[in-house]
C-alpha cells in the first residue's frame, strides 16, 4: 500500500511546532507535580523532548525536511486535527 504524499503549510509547522511546545509545558508541570522519582522514570521522555525543542528552536527548516518522512513524527497533525 502506498503512502499518499503531504504537504503541509507553513501554518501547519507552526501549529505543530506550538502544540510541541505546549505538551511539553504540561509535561514539565506534571513533572513538578509528581516528584522527583516520577521525574527519573521519566528522563528518556525529558532527553526526546529537550532535543525536539532545540531544533524546533533553531532549525526548523531542517526538522521540517526530516519529519516529513517519518510517518510517526507526522501524527501530530492528526492529533492536531482531533482538538480543533
Amino acid at each position: 500500500m502506498k503512502e499518499e504524499e503531504r504537504d503541509f503549510t507553513e501554518t501547519d509547522w507552526q501549529r505543530a511546532q506550538t502544540a510541541v511546545f505546549n505538551e511539553y509545558d504540561r509535561f514539565v508541570k506534571q513533572l513538578h507535580v509528581e516528584g522527583v522519582d516520577y521525574t527519573i522514570l521519566q528522563a528518556r521522555r525529558i532527553v526526546i523532548y529537550q532535543d525536539l525543542i532545540e531544533e524546533w528552536r533553531h532549525n526548523a527548516a531542517t526538522l521540517k525536511v526530516d519529519l516529513e518522512d517519518n510517518t510517526q513524527a507526522l501524527t501530530i497533525f492528526e492529533d492536531l486535527a482531533r482538538i480543533g
